[in-house]
């Protein structure tokens, strides 16, 4: 029996990078995020999430990915302040698409239920609350 696809796998497609944006984003060697801030986070879900009582898993999804985000930006402070403005889009616009096809990489769709569209969907998702997470850290500078 075949091992299910996660989402990663099926879409791959929607996941991939031009050759040379690639190259230019791995030679900042940039590090991946830390797992912290708790109240900047639940305050962050709580105001994201509809119904936040009623929704804890899509909470504290939505506060791990605010947090990936803040520890992102804090972890390669040294090399994105370097930047310029344009660099910097670019460079964000690279762990966004990175970091949606790694969240993506966990999710198995029961009876390949997905499309393109509820992929794009979700990457938004994902990468709104990281991105959040990603602007309140360039906004409070601790």
């Amino acid at each position: 029996m075949e091992a299910a696809k996660t989402i990663a796998e099926l879409f791959s497609h929607l996941f991939e990078l031009e050759p040379e944006k690639k190259k230019w984003f791995e030679s900042l060697n940039l590090t991946m995020p830390n797992y912290e801030l708790e109240k900047a986070a639940e305050s962050f879900a709580f105001k994201a999430i509809e119904n936040p009582e009623d929704n804890p898993e899509a909470v504290e999804e939505c506060i791990r990915r605010f947090k990936d985000g803040v520890f992102w930006y804090y972890a390669n402070l040294y090399v994105l302040k370097k930047l310029s403005v344009k660099e910097f889009e670019k460079t964000l616009e690279i762990v966004l698409i990175q970091y949606s096809k790694d969240q993506c990489k966990f999710i198995e769709p029961a009876d390949n239920d997905f499309n393109d569209y509820d992929v794009l969907d979700l990457m938004e998702v994902i990468q709104d609350e990281f991105k959040s997470g990603v602007e309140w850290a360039k906004n409070n500078k601790n």
